[in-house]
């Protein structure tokens, strides 16, 4: 989990938008990480 939350976290601080909230970045760019694919990812 820590390398997709790190990941993340470049992402936003590279392409985040001045004075944007985290959650709305995530909100955002939500179907990009949603084809992110990590082999170990467990999913719900």
């Amino acid at each position: 989990m820590y390398p997709i939350v790190e990941e993340l976290i470049n992402l936003y601080s590279e392409q985040g938008k001045k004075r944007e909230q985290f959650h709305k970045f995530v909100n955002r760019v939500g179907s990009e990480m949603s084809e992110w694919q990590y082999p170990d990812r467990i999913s719900p």
